[in-house]
C-alpha cells in the first residue's frame, strides 16, 4: 500500500466546486517526490506559485500544511479532497468564510 505522500506525487487538476472557470476556480497542482508543489493558474496567463507541503496522515481527519495554510484532506482513489485556511485548521470539508475546499483530480501532465 502506498503512503499518502506517494499518492500526492503527480499532476492534479484542483477545482473549487461551483467555481469552475472563475478566477481561482481551477488550477493545476504539480507535486514532486519531496512534496514541493507548483500551482499554475490558467485564468492568470499561466502564473504559478511554489509551496512546501507537509502531511500528517496519523491525525483524524488527516492534516496538511501548505506553506502558510493549514488544512485537512481525504484520499478517494485518484481524487483528493482538501479544505484549507490561512487561520485555524478546518475541522470538516464545509466551504465557508475563510475556508476553501478543493477537489484534486489526477491528470496526465502536459508534454
Amino acid at each position: 500500500m502506498r503512503s499518502d505522500a506517494e499518492v500526492f506525487v503527480g499532476t492534479w487538476e484542483a477545482v473549487v466546486p461551483g467555481k469552475e472557470g472563475e478566477m481561482w476556480g481551477t488550477s493545476t497542482w504539480t507535486i514532486d517526490h519531496t512534496l514541493n508543489v507548483q500551482i499554475a493558474y490558467p485564468e492568470e496567463g499561466g502564473r504559478f506559485t511554489s509551496w512546501e507541503l507537509t502531511l500528517d496522515p496519523d491525525k483524524c481527519p488527516k492534516e496538511f500544511k501548505l506553506s502558510g495554510f493549514n488544512g485537512i484532506y481525504e484520499i478517494d482513489g485518484d481524487r483528493i479532497r482538501v479544505a484549507s485556511s490561512s487561520g485555524d485548521r478546518p475541522t470538516n470539508f464545509e466551504s465557508k468564510d475563510g475556508v476553501t475546499v478543493y477537489v484534486l483530480r489526477r491528470i496526465e501532465p502536459k508534454k
